[in-house]
C-alpha cells in the first residue's frame, strides 16, 4: 500500500512551480502481536493528476472500493475504511486498514502498489526476528535520479510536496539506513526514497523506552546545570570579595575612636 514515489518525483522536477501541489502521508503504525495498521492519505490537483498521469475519477472512494480486490490484494474488506479527501484544490482518498497481518501488508504493499494511483509505489515488507521488526525498501536502480537533469532540484521539490512515510514501533528504533528517527519513530522523507540503495530499519517488536533521546535531553539539561550553576557560583564569589574588601580589618575596627554619646 506504500505508493510508488519515482514518477511523481521526476514529473514533478518540470513543475517545482505547482507548490503544495501533492500530498502523500502514511503513518503506519506496529503492534506488539506482529500487526501493522496503516493510515494514508494520497491527494492531488489536477494540474499535478495531470502532469504525473493520474486519473482522479479513479482517486475517489467510490473508484477504490469497487475495485477494492486488485487494490488491496489480500485484506479482508472489513479491515479498509476508505473516505474522500479535499484539502484545498488537492483531491484523493484517505485510507485507513487496521490491524493487517505481516503477511497481507507485504501482498498489498507488493501487488498493490500500483492500484490506488498508477506510477505511485514502491514495495515494502516487514518482517520480525525474535524481538526485532524488520522494514526493507529493496533495492532498485530505477529509483536512482542523481543522474537525471534536475534531479539536485528534489530537495527544492521536498519542500513543495506534503511528503512523509512514518514507522511507529513499540519499541525503540535500533537502526536505520535512511530518515529521521526519533526515539520509536521513523519518519521518511521524499529525498530518503530516492535512492537505488536498500533500505532497512529495525525496531524493538516489545515495549520499551526509548532512552537515547531521553538520555540526550538530560544531558542537554545537565550541561545547562553545571553552567548556570558554575556562573551563579562565580557571581556569589565576586559578591563575597566585594562585601569583604569593604570591611575594616580587625586591628583598624580596634583603633578606631569612639563615636561621641547622642
Amino acid at each position: 500500500m506504500s505508493l510508488r514515489v519515482v514518477r511523481l518525483a521526476l514529473t514533478a522536477i518540470a513543475v517545482l512551480a505547482l507548490a503544495g501541489c501533492a500530498r502523500f502521508t502514511a503513518v503506519d503504525s506496529f503492534s506488539t502481536d506482529n500487526t501493522v495498521t496503516q493510515d494514508l492519505t494520497v491527494a492531488l490537483t489536477p494540474d499535478a493528476a495531470k502532469q504525473v498521469g493520474v486519473d482522479l475519477s479513479t482517486l475517489t472512494a467510490a473508484a477504490l472500493k469497487s475495485a477494492s480486490a486488485k487494490a488491496f490484494p489480500g485484506i479482508d474488506p472489513a479491515k479498509i475504511t476508505i473516505n474522500d479527501y479535499t484539502e484545498g484544490d488537492r483531491k484523493g482518498v484517505h485510507i485507513v486498514a487496521r490491524d493487517l497481518t505481516f503477511a497481507e501488508f507485504n501482498t498489498a504493499a507488493t501487488a498493490g502498489s500500483t492500484a490506488v494511483a498508477n506510477g505511485l509505489g514502491t514495495p515494502m515488507t516487514v518482517a520480525r526476528e525474535g524481538d526485532t521488526y524488520i522494514v526493507t525498501f529493496p533495492a532498485d536502480p530505477k529509483r536512482d535520479i542523481s543522474q537525471v537533469p534536475g534531479g539536485s532540484s528534489i530537495g527544492l521539490i521536498s519542500s513543495s510536496i506534503d511528503f512523509s512515510i512514518t514507522l511507529d514501533f513499540p519499541g525503540p528504533v535500533k537502526s536505520a539506513t535512511a530518515g529521521q528517527v526519533n526515539g520509536k519513530k521513523v519518519v521518511l522523507g521524499l529525498e530518503d526514497l530516492l535512492t537505488p540503495d536498500a533500505i532497512v530499519i529495525k525496531a524493538q517488536a516489545t515495549p520499551g523506552i526509548a532512552w537515547e533521546p531521553i538520555l540526550r535531553w538530560l544531558g542537554i539539561g545537565g550541561g545547562a546545570v553545571v553552567i548556570v550553576g558554575g556562573a551563579a557560583l562565580l557571581i556569589w564569589q565576586d559578591k563575597r570579595k566585594q562585601r569583604l574588601n569593604n570591611l575594616p580589618s580587625i586591628a583598624q575596627a580596634a583603633q578606631a575612636p569612639d563615636e561621641p554619646a547622642n
